[in-house]
């Protein structure tokens, strides 16, 4: 089975670095990218992803604003938050808006890589300690 991606960051760099990692595993596939919140929702109503990466940051709508809107419209789409910000309540703010799992940027990639399964098989993906 073949696991749709789609990236959503600001940051073209950021885009092509995690989009030449994630075509390194088999079964994975960046399906599109947005650059921003607005774009984001939109790619993942017409593209219907299996997992959007979603970064908090982003121009036009951030990425809580984008995950609620995915959420509502396309409930079958599953967002797991990908940021730079560290901080105790942005995950649980991330779940409520509808994300299914939340890693820093500043992690392992391998973390990543168990994040993307996690939430790829339905499942929750909120590290008891994001550092």
């Amino acid at each position: 089975m073949q696991l749709r991606i789609l990236l959503a960051d600001d940051h073209a760099s950021i885009r092509h670095m995690i989009r030449a990692y994630l075509e390194l595993h088999p079964g994975w596939e960046v399906c599109g990218e947005a650059a921003d919140g607005v774009e984001a929702v939109q790619r993942s109503a017409e593209l219907q992803p299996d997992i959007v990466l979603m970064d908090l940051d982003m121009p036009r709508l951030n990425g809580l604003d984008a995950t609620r809107r995915i959420h509502k419209s396309s409930p079958s789409v599953r967002v797991l938050i990908l940021t730079l910000h560290d901080n105790v309540v942005l995950p649980k703010i991330a779940r409520e808006s509808g994300a299914h799992g939340y890693v820093l940027k500043t992690q392992a990639f391998d973390l990543l890589t168990k994040a993307i399964e996690t939430v790829g098989k339905s499942g929750s993906f909120f590290p008891s300690s994001t550092s």
